[in-house]
């Protein structure tokens, strides 16, 4: 916006701390405030390790900016900082904000910017080769599965919290982890869940949020399990997605869904938030477009039952924290 600029990375990024000239150590709580640069405007500094490792006697060269870490989430290991729009054109008058893309494919070319090994900024070129997998990390010491991409884009360590563009330099995902075996096999966090984390925690600062906040999203209270899955080719786009049906398989007792009326083997179709309606193809769009929920928006699901469709709507009045 005109007054601040938000910046993505990594949640991971801002829970881990140098420790040591050799490793990094989690420390399990945010830092408020870091300083970063722009591409091309410097990104040197200077320190010295004291004897209980701690990085002292920073001195940087003059092109940093100071940021200030305004939220995250370890599910969705997103993090989001800002600064004073001021202080990025003070730097680069030619700055601009990402676009981001509205899908991606497997084949598609997908272009990563990071800072592997910290030898500086580099770019590295590969494609999707996987559109939806889910892949074990562990993350202060906790071990949970994340949504991934998988690109065959060569990343390595210090490549984490970079962007993944597509050909035309549209934002597809946020590079997080790789397999240190195989420099061909690594992943990214899909669009989906950059921009609905990222839109999820903006929101909440730009509604007058003070301290560090977490991502909230509505709970349905369903799993949901897919079927008659099938690729489809688009030879408009000259790529094709996995469709399939998306059923609901379990119901938690007293939640939303069950006082919807909803009922195991369900199909959903559509749902709707506030002037948004998503098509649900896949099983994790649910997810994605529940990101989007606030306070107030009127919710309406259009499901399939016996081969006839139905619609339900409720309010959101209540939001979880996402740890």
């Amino acid at each position: 916006d005109n007054d601040y600029t938000y910046i993505l990375t990594n949640y991971h990024v801002m829970n881990y701390y140098p420790r040591s000239s050799s490793g990094q150590t989690f420390i399990g709580a945010e830092l408020k405030v870091c300083v970063g640069w722009l591409y091309g405007c410097g990104g040197s500094f200077t320190g010295n390790y004291d004897t209980s490792g701690n990085l002292t006697n920073l001195t940087y060269d003059g092109y940093e900016i100071e940021m200030e870490y305004v939220g995250g989430s370890q599910k969705a290991d997103i993090a989001v900082l800002r600064v004073p729009t001021s202080d990025i054109l003070a730097k680069n008058t030619q700055a601009k904000a990402v676009e981001t893309a509205a899908e991606y494919y497997v084949g598609e070319t997908a272009i990563a910017v990071g800072n592997p090994e910290d030898m500086g900024i580099s770019v590295t070129e590969g494609i999707i080769s996987v559109d939806n997998e889910f892949v074990a990390l562990s993350i202060g010491g906790e071990t949970d599965y994340y949504r991934s991409i998988r690109i065959d884009t060569s990343i390595y360590s210090g490549s984490s919290g970079g962007a993944l563009f597509n050909k035309n330099g549209k934002l597809i995902g946020i590079t997080n982890s790789g397999m240190s075996s195989d420099e061909n096999v690594n992943w990214a966090i899909p669009i989906g869940i950059v921009k609905g984390a990222a839109d999820n925690i903006i929101s909440q600062v730009k509604g007058g949020a003070t301290d560090i906040v977490k991502v909230k999203k509505v709970l349905l209270g369903i799993t949901v399990e897919s079927q008659n899955s099938a690729y489809h080719y688009n030879a408009t786009t000259g790529y094709g997605n996995i469709e399939e049906e998306v059923s609901i398989k379990t119901i938690v007792e007293g939640s939303i869904a069950e006082g919807l009326g909803l009922a195991v083997g369900d199909v959903i179709k559509t749902i709707q938030i506030a002037d948004t309606t998503w098509q649900i193809s896949r099983y994790f769009e649910i997810g994605d477009a529940l990101y989007t929920a606030r306070l107030g928006d009127t919710i309406t699901i259009t499901y399939e039952r016996a081969g006839v469709e139905n619609t339900a709507s409720f309010t959101v009045t209540e939001l979880s924290e996402q740890k």
